[in-house]
């Protein structure tokens, strides 16, 4: 028997276009093909455009509720084309990846490894209303942490005032994060059967999210961070904000739930409420720590802060994005520092933007006692952001 070696390129090759022709098969395939037991009984669902004060800036709103197979065939459903050119898109990310399809492919069983039986009958819903496999949501939600990478490094800023650092008393929380092109992000608010309604800013197909809120008036935010230190199991940020806020009702009990859970990367995540109490945390796959406060504020540029954890942490060092992004944060901090006390909407929002500097990212602002939210692409015009009240959105929308 004659064994012919094939050059490590081409096998390269082979080996994305066989993942390619799978994929193919299982995007064509109808769903009752695939998942002949799953839940057919209808959820509610419902999408709404929300307008700005101009006609170029427009976000989706989708509302679903039932069961968790319920909501993930709703959410399947209603973005069914998003989530097919996302799954292209992941894919060609894959092959350009070192590793091509194999890095991928661990990322995809450590995360179906990681979900709670919750998210994974949510996840089959998904797959199920998109005409997807399994493994394709899968993969969407384990390269979620990459579609926020600057030329630094950095995923974004972060921003929170509460108490005495803010004019009213109440907790400003939010930040910006940078784009690299795709789809757009939508707000996917869940109200199911059992547990806490919540409201993600969020990606077609992600069962988690970038920030949201719960019915219990706690927020949450968080940025991706690039480390070394990163392992195929666990969840990523997104997937823990998410689960923390479905189950907690402060933000004690919500760092608790992400402190307790597994990670498979980097990231910073605070939790915040109409209480007047905001809390962070950092952390990698194996390390964690607490984020210190400063007059009741936070200011974050994607870095961590604890010397541990910042060894860990992968920069570009000879950019000159990272330059111009640490003099922000230097700014930034002496601005946060001058205004404690004085901090309300209107100069969150100012530093938020000079934050973000170019145009290109996305800014989001929650004032979580009123639960009135601020949302839109960076812009020197304040029409380009939208504000409403997300929860009131729902009650609408369940009349």
């Amino acid at each position: 028997m004659t064994i012919m070696a094939i050059p490590g390129r081409a096998l390269r090759v082979t080996l994305y276009l066989s993942a390619i022709f799978f994929v193919a098969l299982s995007v064509g395939r109808p769903a009752a093909m695939r998942h002949e037991t799953a839940d057919d009984t209808p959820a509610v669902a419902s999408l709404i455009e929300l307008d700005g004060n101009d006609s170029t800036t427009k976000v989706r709103m989708l509302v679903v509720a039932g069961g968790p197979a319920q909501i993930g065939r709703q959410i399947g459903l209603q973005l069914r084309a998003d989530i097919r050119e996302a799954v292209t898109a992941a894919l060609h990310t894959c092959a350009a990846e070192q590793d091509g399809w194999w890095s991928c492919q661990a990322r995809v069983e450590g995360l179906r490894s990681g979900l709670s039986p919750v998210l994974h009958e949510e996840l089959k819903g998904i797959a199920h209303g998109a005409g997807v496999s399994e493994s394709d949501v899968l993969l969407l939600n384990s390269l979620s942490d990459q579609l926020f990478e600057s030329e630094a490094g950095a995923s974004g800023a972060a921003f929170a005032a509460w108490d005495t650092a803010t004019v009213s008393g109440t907790a400003l929380m939010g930040g910006v994060w940078n784009r690299n092109g795709g789809a757009e992000p939508l707000w996917i608010a869940r109200r199911p059967d059992d547990g806490s309604a919540t409201i993600l800013l969020a990606l077609p197909g992600w069962l988690g999210g970038m920030a949201g809120v719960n019915d219990s008036q706690v927020g949450a935010f968080a940025l991706p961070i690039q480390t070394a230190d990163v392992t195929a199991a666990g969840v990523p940020a997104t997937i823990s904000l998410r689960e923390a806020l479905a189950v907690s009702a402060t933000p004690d009990e919500a760092i608790g739930h992400v402190v307790a859970g597994r990670h498979n990367a980097g990231a910073q995540v605070w939790f915040g409420s109409g209480q007047n109490d905001v809390q962070g945390v950092e952390y990698t796959s194996r390390l964690l720590r607490m984020l210190p406060a400063d007059l009741d504020t936070y200011v974050s540029v994607g870095q961590y802060v604890h010397p541990t954890l910042v060894e860990t942490q992968l920069l570009n060092a000879d950019s000159d994005a990272l330059v111009w992004q640490n003099e922000r944060w230097r700014a930034m901090e002496s601005v946060v520092r001058a205004n404690v006390g004085w901090i309300g909407v209107e100069k969150s929002l100012s530093m938020l933007r000079e934050m973000a500097g170019e145009s290109g990212s996305m800014l989001l602002l929650m004032d979580l006692i009123t639960e009135t939210v601020w949302f839109g692409p960076v812009d020197s015009n304040e029409a380009h952001l939208l504000t409403f009240q997300p929860f009131d959105l729902i009650a609408e929308e369940a009349e």
